[in-house]
């Protein structure tokens, strides 16, 4: 029998995260930049606007799933966001179990949070680093615990299960028709503990030699 777990919320539940969404701050003369990284980052445009999207840091089971989608108008002469929700669906692929839920974006002007250093990282590869706020305005929505998975922070939390994952990420914003961005799928894994993973990775290259 399939497990299946749909959460429905509106807002952001507050919570830290493990991983290395933010590492170490970098100086800059008597400024401290933090370094974020913007893992498995995807862009779509359309109609009138660019959407990006990506995850933070993860490993553990009782990690959360932390989700990012920033809106950039491609018309310079929209001052406003449209409202927007974000459906996410976390799917095993070997057991029959997924964890879903579908959040209203908690939207921050992006020329009015703090200064960073931002980059990209992929599975292989990363991007160059980048000075955020951006020249052209935009706004940006973090999605804290989405699936509700983290027990140190939320008591009524549940960890996900062990094992490989694809999370699909759907975005649709509010304006006029509606436009949807459906994104590709992101691969993610989850391990019991360090020695759990150690033990995974060692399996993994073995088949690779």
């Amino acid at each position: 029998m399939q497990t299946r777990e749909r959460i429905i919320a509106v807002g952001l539940a507050v919570v830290s995260t493990y991983g290395c969404e933010a590492e170490s701050p970098m100086h800059s003369g008597k400024r401290i930049q933090q370094i974020f990284v913007k893992h498995e980052l995807q862009t779509q445009k359309k109609g009138a606007w660019k959407a990006e999207t990506w995850i933070g840091g993860y490993g553990y089971v009782i990690d959360p799933v932390n989700v990012w989608l920033r809106l950039t108008p491609l018309d310079n002469r929209l001052l406003t966001v449209p409202k927007a929700t974000l459906h996410l669906k976390l799917v095993h692929k070997k057991m029959a179990y997924e964890r879903e839920a579908t959040l209203a974006a908690d939207f921050l002007k992006c020329s009015e949070m703090p200064r960073r250093l931002e980059y990209a990282r992929w599975s292989s590869r990363e991007g160059p680093q980048e000075t955020f706020p951006p020249k052209d305005h935009c706004w940006e929505a973090k999605l804290i615990d989405a699936l509700h998975s983290d027990p140190r922070t939320n008591a009524a939390a549940v960890p996900v299960e062990r094992g490989d994952y694809d999370l699909f990420i759907t975005a649709t914003i509010q304006v006029q028709p509606p436009l949807t961005f459906e994104f590709d799928p992101i691969p993610m894994s989850f391990y019991l503990d360090r020695g759990d993973l150690e033990k995974s990775l060692k399996e993994r290259r073995s088949t690779i030699k």
